[in-house]
């Protein structure tokens, strides 16, 4: 179901958080990322996005990525944007 503005929003989210979000009428599909701690998010070079996600979001062809992270940003934030292949990323 698209949002009221028109868009199809997807999130990308760990097992852990991704409960909160699961009957949001507004979101199309929620892609599950594994469990990781903050601590290894921020420091490790490879994210923790599995393969078979990371394909599924490149075929879906996004227009918009937006990252709202209100922490620093990861180092393999940047990789995952590309291998995502959107037209536009942003950070809020």
């Amino acid at each position: 179901m698209p949002a009221s503005s028109g868009y199809i929003v997807d999130f990308l989210l760990t097992t852990s958080n991704s409960q909160v979000m699961r009957y949001n009428p507004r979101i199309r599909h929620i892609y599950e990322a594994d469990p990781v701690t903050s601590a290894d998010f921020l420091r490790k070079f490879n994210h923790n996005v599995p393969r078979d996600v990371i394909n599924e979001l490149a075929n879906n062809k996004y227009d918009i990525i937006i990252d709202p992270s209100l922490f620093d940003i990861p180092v393999h934030r940047l990789r995952l944007f590309r291998q995502i292949k959107s037209q536009i990323s942003a950070r809020v």
